[in-house]
């Protein structure tokens, strides 16, 4: 599977290793690239859930052997034929993955693999809470594919509930990338405010009992919102999903 301690871990997770080639890339917004890629193995048969996501290795830029391994959620999704894309945020100071994804070529492969998903069903009970009155999506560009995919599927599923977006703007071509739209669904975005406070202050004032919250954002912003929801909302462990997508001036993932 893989060298390093990263492939030791995932090995004892019993994790499998896919290939994932590229097929096509495409320039979608000003700071969003959208790579195409096929694999025979990767995908389920039968679909993917909203939200649904992999981990690939990216190489190191300064081409020193090493591989990094991020995160990313399908787009674009032909299960039965092999095929996803994934959206890349293009951002300074460039990471592996975005350094990858501007000069990826067709035929190029990745190594990848699925592990740790938690499959979106918003026509399931939540414990505590039973079917959610509403649904609450909190973010920025680097979650929005998965909070796109999981809005529209609460409008499809549940008419009769209403679905909230709100997204984090850390550039003026951010709002390139069409927020969330249909009845029942309201979305905007957001400036940053303080150390992390632009997403809690936009919360604060709400009672959200009742309702599922899933939060993925920067670090900081996240943990505030996290804070939040479980000290000064009460809400059940089993209703809000928070997760720190990525980290102000540092890296995340595993290397290998």
């Amino acid at each position: 599977m893989g060298k390093g301690l990263g492939g030791v871990v995932l090995r004892a997770f019993g994790a499998k290793e896919h290939q994932i080639t590229v097929t096509d890339r495409q320039q979608v917004t000003d700071n969003l690239i959208r790579v195409h890629f096929h694999s025979d193995t990767l995908l389920n048969p039968s679909g993917e859930e909203p939200g649904n996501w992999m981990r690939a290795w990216f190489p190191d830029p300064s081409g020193n052997g090493k591989e990094h391994q991020r995160g990313y959620t399908y787009v674009d999704v032909d299960a039965a034929a092999g095929n996803f894309a994934v959206d890349f945020v293009i951002h300074e100071p460039a990471g592996p993955a975005s350094t990858w994804a501007r000069n990826a070529r067709p035929g190029e492969t990745l190594g990848a693999h699925r592990l740790g998903e938690d499959p979106f069903h918003p026509e399931a009970e939540i414990d505590g809470v039973g079917l959610p009155e509403g649904f609450l999506f909190l973010g920025d560009l680097a979650s929005y594919p998965a909070v796109n995919q999981m809005a529209l599927a609460a409008r499809e599923a549940r008419p009769d509930a209403p679905v909230e977006v709100i997204l984090e703007r850390h550039s003026p071509a951010d709002e390139q990338s069409p927020l969330p739209a249909g009845p029942g669904i309201t979305a905007r975005w957001v400036d940053p405010v303080g150390e992390g406070e632009s997403l809690y202050r936009e919360i604060r004032d709400r009672d959200w009992n009742g309702w599922y919250i899933w939060a993925a954002a920067e670090q900081q912003v996240t943990k505030r919102v996290r804070a939040f929801l479980r000290k000064e909302a009460g809400l059940p462990k089993a209703a809000a999903h928070t997760q720190a997508y990525w980290v102000r001036g540092k890296r995340m993932g595993t290397d290998r």
